[in-house]
């Protein structure tokens, strides 16, 4: 069993032993976290922008509309703009481009930089979220964008010097020998290793992301944004007395606050999602309804999250004794979906179970040499069936 948890999280921008990271000091660049550089860095521009707005608006209402624009987006992607605006703020201090010169960034400004700090040097990706923090730092300061032809092809040029290894390799997808290893190597009347064991059901079988069903630590719980013991619970049978359980995530990626649910169905299997989970509760039975959904009880009586970091190192440890593929978290979600598709689930139904809404849903596809095929001959299958039963329904008319 793991030892416990810190309590929380310092919010302390931490300084950068890193000389990549390092910007000249400036009064416009506080040393501030890289998710909050997008509203706490300015310009001159920006200033003298913000100084004009304050005479029009109260600063009460231009303070909730940063905190709006900041939720409009995950953490992660603020990280990202963060990352941006740093990488173009060193570009501008290499040319002794003064601050008065940065905002608004002229087309050849922004051309200039995406040609000099990321072609060649990072995936397209990473451009797009790069000028993506420069020109939300443009909104916020209400400062014009500008991004024509010249932008364009730059960026199709960066495109295809990207390096070859920008690009990460395709996960693999955890598979049900990955599953059945956990439950061999498990002690299932634990209620650590039972709480592994039903992430690891759940997140496979509703093709959940793991930053949905655990946290960092104790201290980064968010009630509002993470799932917890007390979330909404739907349990039913369905037809053919198959049973199912909804669990209500109150915020997602893509969704927001509206949130969105997962769906576990029952299986005749030993990994069965609807089984692992209610072993969980059964397991738990004293961790409180404001606890993170997949906390467990300790031995002192009191409770600790499940974070990523605990359930990866035993996960791994089961693998690693049966000589499997040493796979990373997201391999669940994609383990998930390659086992629907290649059991025959239709594509459109798999898309409802992951939640997935978009074409981005056919990245995660693995194994595909194995999945078309079943979904061709069944169709080739259906259409033969169809053209034999008109058939004969010709011929009988014709003898009638």
């Amino acid at each position: 069993m793991p030892a416990l948890p810190q309590l929380g999280i310092s919010q302390k921008p931490r300084k950068s032993k890193n000389q990549k990271n390092m910007l000249m000091p400036s009064p416009f660049h506080p040393h501030v976290l890289a998710a909050e550089r997008v509203f706490k860095w300015h310009t001159p521009y920006s200033i003298q922008c913000q100084t004009h707005l304050e005479t029009v608006f109260p600063q009460t209402h231009l303070n909730k509309l940063q905190h709006v624009l900041g939720e409009a987006v995950m953490p992660k992607t603020r990280e990202g703009w963060g990352a941006g605006l740093l990488r173009f703020n060193q570009y501008c201090d290499s040319i002794s481009l003064p601050e008065e010169g940065q905002m608004p960034a002229s087309e050849l400004l922004l051309a200039l930089f995406v040609a000099n700090c990321a072609a060649g040097k990072v995936s397209s990706s990473t451009v797009d979220k790069w000028l993506a923090g420069i020109h939300r730092g443009h909104q916020v300061a209400d400062a014009l964008w500008f991004s024509s032809h010249l932008l364009s092809q730059v960026k199709k040029g960066a495109t295809k010097l990207a390096p070859s290894d920008s690009r990460h390799p395709k996960r693999c997808p955890i598979t049900l020998e990955h599953l059945d290893a956990l439950r061999r190597h498990l002690d299932l009347t634990n209620s650590f290793d039972a709480t592994v064991y039903a992430v690891a059901c759940v997140a496979f079988w509703a093709c959940c992301r793991l930053g949905e069903l655990l946290v960092t630590s104790r201290g980064a719980f968010n009630l509002q944004r993470d799932i917890s013991r007390g979330c909404l619970k739907t349990r039913g049978v369905a037809k053919f007395g198959r049973r199912f359980t909804m669990l209500h995530l109150p915020k997602t990626k893509t969704k927001g606050q509206q949130g969105e649910d997962i769906y576990l169905i029952d299986c005749p299997l030993l990994s069965n999602p609807v089984n692992a989970f209610e072993h969980h509760l059964a397991s738990n039975p004293h961790v409180p309804e404001d606890a993170p959904l997949f906390a467990w009880q300790s031995a002192d009586g009191g409770w600790c999250p499940m974070t990523k970091t605990w359930f990866m190192e035993s996960c791994i440890g089961a693998w690693r004794k049966e000589g499997l593929d040493l796979l990373e978290g997201h391999s669940f979600r994609i383990g998930g979906m390659t086992h629907h598709l290649m059991s025959g689930v239709d594509p459109w139904v798999v898309m409802v179970i992951g939640r997935w809404s978009s074409s981005s849903f056919l990245m995660y596809w693995r194994k595909v040499e194995e999945i078309l095929p079943n979904f061709i001959s069944e169709a080739y299958d259906a259409v033969e069936s169809l053209t034999t039963h008109m058939s004969r329904f010709v011929q009988n008319m014709a003898l009638r």
